[in-house]
């Protein structure tokens, strides 16, 4: 009987631990971080193939919605990540072989947290001036 009550003990542990592990590693995923997702898998897929139209008004577009549901407490974060991803996306064409590859990556995800950032920028302003 001991052994059953210690199984039983054991499995309540590891599923009142399971249980918190989203909260853990950053929350339950949304619509917003799976559209952060799809943005960084179009960057990925675009540096690699032709095959996506628009790709770069899709990441913008992104963005846009990402920047939308952004914490105040994380603004200007995201605007200096997409000055820095500005500056500094094309310094990665000079490593052999992948550079090329590595800046075109870069660049998209600068589209996507230029948007973001446009989006940030736009509803402080709407804030700002709103009666």
């Amino acid at each position: 009987m001991n052994l059953f009550l210690a199984v039983g003990d054991r499995l309540r542990r590891i599923t009142s631990a399971w249980s918190s592990y989203p909260q853990k590693i950053g929350g339950y995923m949304n619509a917003t971080k799976i559209a952060g997702l799809a943005g960084v898998l179009l960057a990925v897929v675009g540096a690699f193939t032709t095959a996506v139209p628009y790709a770069s008004a899709a990441l913008v577009l992104i963005g846009l919605f990402v920047g939308w549901s952004i914490a105040a407490e994380d603004h200007v974060r995201v605007i200096v990540s997409a000055l820095a991803l500005t500056v500094l996306s094309a310094q990665l064409g000079d490593v052999p072989t992948v550079g090329g590859h590595l800046t075109t990556i870069f660049g998209g995800l600068t589209k996507m947290t230029a948007g973001a950032a446009l989006m940030i920028i736009a509803c402080n302003i709407h804030k700002r001036f709103k009666p």
